[in-house]
């Protein structure tokens, strides 16, 4: 996708999302139990901020220092940092080096990308909030659901060991050309850095030249992208197969998103 869509959907759906609160500051969300609207406007929002101390700082080692949103006027602070935050990435070229998690993308446009879908999924939990669910254009939603797949639930680090469970599910959007196959499983192992251990945690591979996948699962862009996000229903799409490796792939994907 192009870069100025990512920045121009921050924009959107940040604004949709300050709008919402601003009607409805203590709303309950159901997706992300026991917090309020607000409550993921201030989440948003500290990360849209982070992100921009990056970005001004140029780091290319490390994350800048956490930031805490202030009791008082919650969304006008949000609403601030969005827009300093588009402005600065704005300001650069895509591939400028920053610092990122995911070390196969250590540029800028990795963040201009994860935080066109951030803000969109945060305003989505709004809009289920309310009942007035605004969905993804097609591409934006199919692009949606490949990066968290590429980003959030694959990719077993290089000092971990993985542990294929021989479960393969296919995914597919029915209204724009894209699709992916991902072989189940876990990883273990002890990180270098943290020193902490990971004990069969679940995880996901991409794989290629599976020909009977025990379970296809495909629809819409929107549809599709919600429900691997966890905000959708298994319901909107077509389900092919084993429904229980379908339920194995969100459990997977629970604690990433």
């Amino acid at each position: 996708m192009d870069w100025n869509t990512y920045l121009d959907a921050i924009t959107a759906d940040a604004k949709r999302l300050h709008d919402i609160a601003l009607s409805n500051p203590d709303l309950d969300l159901e997706t992300c139990p026991g917090w309020t609207v607000t409550d993921v406007v201030a989440h948003l929002g500290r990360i849209h901020r982070r992100t921009l101390d990056l970005v001004n700082e140029g780091l290319t080692d490390r994350f800048p220092d956490p930031v805490d949103a202030p009791e008082r006027d919650v969304v006008a602070w949000a609403g601030a940092a969005a827009r300093d935050m588009v402005s600065a990435l704005a300001g650069i070229d895509p591939t400028t080096p920053l610092y990122t998690w995911h070390t196969s993308n250590q540029t800028a446009g990795f963040w201009m990308r994860r935080m066109a879908h951030e803000t969109a999924i945060h305003r989505l939990d709004a809009e289920i909030a309310v009942g007035d669910i605004v969905p993804f254009e097609r591409e934006f939603a199919a692009d949606c659901a490949a990066e968290v797949l590429e980003v959030l639930l694959t990719g077993c680090p290089p000092w971990g060991t993985w542990i294929p469970f021989d479960k393969v599910v296919y995914l597919a959007c029915t209204d724009v050309e894209a699709s992916w196959m991902l072989e189940l499983g876990a990883f273990e192992g002890t990180s270098p850095t943290s020193g902490r251990h990971y004990e069969e945690l679940p995880g996901m591979e991409f794989v290629t030249g599976v020909d009977d996948p025990d379970v296809a699962i495909t629809g819409p862009a929107h549809s599709l992208a919600s429900w691997i996000w966890g905000r959708g229903s298994l319901a909107t799409l077509d389900i092919d197969g084993d429904l229980a490796v379908a339920m194995l792939f969100r459990s997977a994907a629970a604690d990433a998103t």
